[in-house]
């Protein structure tokens, strides 16, 4: 099955991932970068993209002859002592070396990325902010961003179809200003955009106290995945003592921390994690087609899901 391409040295296909986003802009907490190599490793012919590494994922990868993973979460994260079958996730990287299967994972350096999985998120209010107006909530250290402006001239990376160019943003996190002459943005539209972006046919929504889904929207943060930390961040630098924002959009977030927002003026819109970032794996296969050609065929996982769904 992947016989059909030529295929492509590893380390070659490790430098074009790395060129997607910078490694460099991860979290320190992260494990982001090439987690598993086999060691007879020789070319990378068929890549498998997930937002997720699971069992379910790994057997489709196995079954369909892959040899390479890009798990956007890392499977390997607290450190490991042992391979055996004893855990979910050392059959993984046991089955993997076995299969000659390499892995790679860029989570947190995806997020930061100008472009990346915030960016595509953000995506959903296109038209209601000013591109050019967004900020970080976190902005990354001062010299990826000067990179990054000298490498892009102060442009986005070539996008698929799938995502519009963004002005050179790096850090985690985004600030949306809404437009004053646009049709005005309420909370109910907001649901309605996240939903439409995400394919999601229910979020979850904490409505902030005096608030209604008429009650008109004037800034957003958002964060995809798990973003309550970086709205506390973003709570506790404002000066006045009142919050910059009145709606903040993210996977999950503690309950106390949600019960915090609403009572200082901030509405919660909540998709379940990987939801606010799965969506993101189609861009990141338009632009990993266009890097590697035809020489190395690339799939989107088909059993990779959230494992939480509502009933």
């Amino acid at each position: 099955m992947s016989g059909d391409v030529e295929g492509l040295p590893l380390p070659d296909v490790v430098d074009q991932l790395e060129k997607l986003a910078d490694i460099r802009s991860a979290e320190g907490w992260d494990n982001v970068g090439l987690l598993v190599e086999p060691y007879t490793q020789t070319r990378v012919k068929s890549m498998l993209l997930t937002n997720d590494l699971t069992e379910n994922v790994l057997e489709e990868a196995v079954n369909g002859k892959f040899n390479m993973i890009v798990s956007y979460h890392p499977p390997v994260f607290a450190p490991m002592k042992r391979f055996t079958a004893g855990t979910w996730k050392e059959r993984i990287v046991a089955c993997c070396l076995e299969n000659k299967i390499a892995v790679f994972s860029p989570h947190t350096s995806w997020d930061a990325a100008s472009g990346g999985v915030t960016d595509w998120l953000a995506d959903a209010f296109e038209g209601h902010f000013d591109p050019n107006a967004v900020l970080p909530i976190i902005k990354a250290k001062a010299n990826l961003e000067s990179e990054s402006d000298q490498a892009t001239n102060g442009h986005a990376p070539p996008s698929s179809s799938a995502t519009p160019a963004f002005p050179t943003t790096v850090g985690m996190g985004r600030i949306l200003p809404i437009g004053t002459t646009t049709q005005p943005l309420t909370l109910a539209k907001c649901v309605e955009l996240v939903k439409r972006r995400t394919g999601l046919m229910h979020v979850r929504i904490a409505t902030a106290r005096g608030r209604s889904g008429l009650s008109p929207v004037t800034s957003i943060a958002l964060v995809p995945g798990s973003g309550g930390s970086l709205l506390k961040s973003l709570l506790e630098s404002s000066s006045t003592g009142t919050s910059p924002i009145d709606l903040f959009l993210t996977g999950e977030m503690f309950h106390h921390d949600i019960l915090d927002a609403v009572h200082r003026g901030v509405s919660v819109i909540l998709t379940n994690h990987s939801d606010s970032e799965r969506g993101f794996l189609k861009v990141a296969a338009g632009r990993l087609r266009l890097a590697l050609g035809e020489r190395v065929r690339i799939v989107i996982s088909s059993t990779d899901k959230d494992p939480l769904r509502t009933v």
